[in-house]
This record gives structure tokens, C-alpha cells and sequence, in this order.
């Protein structure tokens, strides 16, 4: 019985093995997550594809068609996000959503922009792009924002657009 055995030291085959791939951790398509606190569903996210990378410029992105469904304790529906993209920073609660961005509460307020920011963590948002708000029967413009995630308390930097004055209307 013979046995035959051999390696190599040619560096050029050592070093591509070697050599980490520039590619994402996970990868799927069609995704639709769930995330809860306590037990219960807040929210729901599809989106077309999603990616994640490890290490500190890490996170996830989602991406081709992002929607997410915000949810009340008792399931029923409390706002929604339409966007083209959500990247989530690392492994943070800090989520930058752009192109297309539509978010509505269920109180009728809606938000329209190009980019913002989502500050999970303390339910805030930010924006440093051009916007439209529609609250009720008014829509005002602007360039830049803060408010609240459900769009309650918000400010409006470079404002321009229509309100309504209740005292015009009460004016004989």
C-alpha cells in the first residue's frame, strides 16, 4: 500500500484563501419581520430584500420597497412607513430611512420627504431635507425637521405653506 501525500507553499494560493469576502452576513428576500416588546407585536416590517453586515459600520439594510406597520398594544394599527430604503445603524435603534419617505399616524398627520432619521430608542424623528407636512386640512413646507414619531409635537425649520386661523373663522 502506497500513500502520497503533498502541499504547497505558494503564497499567492495561501493569501486568497485568506482573504475575507466583501459581502453580507445574511441576505434574504421578501422579509417580513416582526418586533415585539413584552410579548407583543409593535411592528411589522416587508420589505423587497434585506442585508447584514457585522462590525461597527455594520447593521442592516432594507431595501427594493420598505413597509412598516406601527401597532398599538391591542394590535390595532397605530401608523405606517413607506420608503425605498431603511438602514439601521449598527446594532443602535437609530434607523435612516430614504427615498419616497411617506409616514402616517393614525390621527390623519402625514409626513413626506426625501430622508430622515428614526431615533427608536427615544420615538423621535429628524430631518434635514425638504418636507411636506399634512396635518388635517392644512399642509405646511419646509427644509428640515424634529418632532415626535407620532408627529403630535414637531418643529418645522424653513417653514412656508397654508394655515388655517380659527379666529378668521370666528370673525363677523
Amino acid at each position: 500500500m502506497w500513500l502520497l501525500g503533498a502541499c504547497s507553499n505558494d503564497r499567492s494560493a495561501v493569501q486568497a484563501l485568506n482573504q475575507s469576502l466583501d459581502a453580507p452576513t445574511m441576505e434574504q428576500f421578501d422579509a417580513v419581520i416582526s418586533y415585539s416588546d413584552s410579548g407583543v407585536v409593535t411592528m411589522r416590517l416587508e420589505a423587497g430584500h434585506l442585508t447584514k453586515e457585522e462590525g461597527e459600520q455594520g447593521g442592516q439594510l432594507f431595501d427594493q420597497g420598505v413597509k412598516v406597520t406601527l401597532l398599538n398594544t391591542d394590535g390595532t394599527i397605530r401608523g405606517g412607513i413607506v420608503a425605498s430604503t431603511i438602514r439601521q445603524i449598527g446594532e443602535s435603534e437609530t434607523w435612516v430611512l430614504s427615498g419616497d419617505v411617506h409616514m402616517t399616524h393614525h390621527s390623519g398627520r402625514a409626513l413626506m420627504t426625501d430622508s430622515l432619521t428614526w431615533h427608536r430608542d427615544v420615538a423621535r424623528i429628524t430631518s434635514q431635507s425638504a418636507l411636506r407636512l399634512i396635518d388635517g386640512d392644512e399642509e405646511i413646507r419646509g427644509i428640515g425637521l424634529e418632532s415626535r414619531e407620532d408627529l403630535s409635537q414637531y418643529t418645522i425649520f424653513a417653514v412656508s405653506g397654508e394655515l388655517n386661523n380659527p379666529m378668521e373663522n370666528t370673525k363677523k
